[in-house]
This record gives structure tokens, C-alpha cells and sequence, in this order.
């Protein structure tokens, strides 16, 4: 089992419920394909460096979970695919693998 992040800019155009449902689609995507979401970060709407797509602002959130390499394959086609999404990133995080055997999970 890995640990990944994810981190994905959602368009400033949704509202509180329309973000709830992707973020709530993903985590459950993550659970389907036999991943478990450990933690995750919403910073809420923030002004973008650049314009992307049009749009000056997007909804950050992050996802922190565990899963193997088809789970980060159907994950990464699904976020592509998706409109409500603007931008993503999928990294792997050793650094949280160590901080689990330390504390032996």
C-alpha cells in the first residue's frame, strides 16, 4: 500500500453543494477502487497565479490516501474527464509512509 496527495483546483463557479459532490465523488472513487482517504485539507477559494481557463480564482482541496497504482491510473482519467475540475495533482508521499511505521500502523 502507498500513500498519495492529491491535490485538486475545483472552478470558482460552484457553489457549497456542487463542491461537496465532486470532492464527496472522489473520496468515494478512492474507496471503490479499494484506496482509503486518510486526511484531507480544504483551503477553500483562493485567487490563481495565472487565469486558467478564464477563471481568476479556484476551490483548492486535498486529498491524502492510501491505494495502489490502478487506483492513481483510474483516478487520474476520472479527474481529467471531469469539467468541475480545473487543475490536479497526484504525488506520492513516502514522508507519510514513514510517519505510519513509526507510529505502527
Amino acid at each position: 500500500m502507498r500513500y498519495y496527495e492529491t491535490m485538486m483546483i475545483l472552478k470558482s463557479s460552484l457553489d457549497h453543494e456542487g463542491t461537496e459532490g465532486v470532492i464527496t465523488n472522489f473520496k468515494g472513487l478512492i474507496q471503490k477502487l479499494g484506496g482509503k482517504v486518510i486526511d484531507e485539507e480544504r483551503w477553500g477559494r483562493r485567487k490563481l497565479a495565472y487565469p486558467i481557463k478564464h477563471q481568476e480564482s479556484g476551490i483548492y482541496t486535498i486529498l491524502y490516501f492510501t491505494g495502489e497504482g490502478d487506483l492513481v491510473k483510474e483516478l487520474d482519467r476520472v479527474m481529467k474527464i471531469t469539467d468541475e475540475v480545473t487543475r490536479y495533482r497526484i504525488v506520492k508521499r513516502d514522508d507519510l509512509l514513514k510517519k505510519s511505521l513509526m507510529r505502527g500502523e
